[in-house]
């Protein structure tokens, strides 16, 4: 599809896309090491995360400096007391950057011949939210681990096996982050669409328990959640802009454009993710579609944007909205497409590299020469 490597011959394509990942994976991992060098982003959750870590390590409770834990679900501050920050961040880094190409393989066809996979997985790692997410002592790295994981795994349910890790995936992505029981949501409508109804609620009944769980704990120890406080904070019309911003950035700087045409793309981009689901006959488009379309919706309805964190909160599903992209436009410039059409789209799809790369460049000249809040490596 689009321009063809074909030339180079099969395995010759294929060890190029090789090399070509494992050097850009080292360049992110080289620069990672750069940044997290004196230390490791904070927020207030942040602060939690590590509060809670350090109380589970001396006093067995999951504890914040303004008392239970329960705004949060726990799996992250487990991982910290156990590996610490530094290896946390570190391991989560090395398997995004493994199941971000996995994605590739999934998504593009497996020789590689079309350019628009180099692209696609340049455009993932380049982006700034991927720096962002393993920079930032937040939960969010690990939780886009789990849900690629969950991707690559609901694509292949044939064996018990499968089924059983694809169950145990859920129950951590719901642990790492409570947003997880929105695609837990969408997952039992995409099984009961896929196989049965019986095989969808035992799924769905599986794969929530440890939410169940953890919301059983937090009912004794607070009747009121403290994440209610979290529901319905701006308006509909900002938690639109928030989440518009959040996808307009993935592609070009949102800020020039009026709030008003924001708004006009963003509902454009719901329309065709809607469009796609409906009539797109590539089980994995529709599968990329119906996620990022439910969690998207979710979280508008909920209106649970926190400013300046939109970005943050869309995180976990920008590969999808990338690799779904790249991949409606590598099904355009085909090679019945006209040559100029073709130079035009790779010609656009460059410009969105080299946005990302300055964009990219510019928050981490940021981070370094102007530090934020750090936590130290120590823990």
């Amino acid at each position: 599809m689009g321009f063809s490597l074909a030339y180079f011959g099969k395995k010759s394509t294929m060890r190029v896309f090789y090399i070509f990942c494992g050097l850009l994976a080292l360049g992110i991992i080289i620069l990672w090491l750069f940044i997290t060098q004196n230390g490791f982003g904070s927020t207030v959750d942040a602060q939690a995360y590590l509060y809670a870590a350090q109380s589970l390590q001396e006093v067995g409770e999951f504890l914040t400096p303004h008392g239970y834990y329960t705004n949060w679900t726990p799996l992250f501050p487990i991982t910290l007391s156990v590996l610490g920050i530094r290896i946390t961040l570190f391991i989560t880094l090395i398997i995004n950057l493994i199941l971000v190409f996995l994605l590739t393989k999934n998504v593009f066809d497996t020789s590689f011949r079309s350019f628009t996979s180099y692209l696609a997985y340049t455009h993932t790692l380049l982006g700034v939210f991927f720096i962002l997410i393993h920079f930032f002592v937040w939960s969010e790295a690990g939780f886009m681990a789990l849900l690629m994981a969950c991707i690559l795994f609901i694509q292949q349910l044939q064996k018990k096996q499968d089924w059983a890790i694809l169950i145990i995936l859920s129950n951590l992505l719901c642990m790492q982050r409570m947003a997880g029981i929105f695609f837990i949501v969408f997952f039992f409508v995409w099984i009961w669409k896929q196989h049965t109804w019986q095989k969808a609620f035992l799924y769905g009944f599986l794969a929530s328990l440890s939410l169940l769980a953890w919301f059983t704990r937090n009912f004794f120890i607070q009747k009121k959640p403290d994440f209610i406080e979290n529901i319905f904070m701006v308006s509909l019309e900002n938690s639109f802009l928030g989440y518009a911003d959040a996808v307009l950035n993935i592609f070009l700087p949102s800020q020039f454009i009026p709030n008003v045409l924001k708004i006009m793309l963003f509902i454009m981009f719901l329309g065709m993710l809607v469009y796609i689901l409906w009539i797109d006959t590539k089980p994995a488009l529709k599968l990329f579609s119906g996620l990022i379309l439910s969690y998207v919706s979710i979280m508008l309805f909920l209106r649970m944007n926190v400013e300046g964190e939109s970005e943050r909160y869309m995180a976990p599903i920008v590969p999808f909205i990338i690799f779904l992209f790249w991949k409606q436009i590598a099904m355009f410039l085909n090679k019945n497409t006209h040559l100029y059409v073709r130079i035009s789209g790779y010609a656009v799809g460059f410009l969105i590299i080299v946005y990302n790369i300055f964009r990219t460049y510019k928050n981490v000249y940021q981070w370094v020469t102007t530090p934020p809040d750090l936590i130290s490596i120590n823990f």
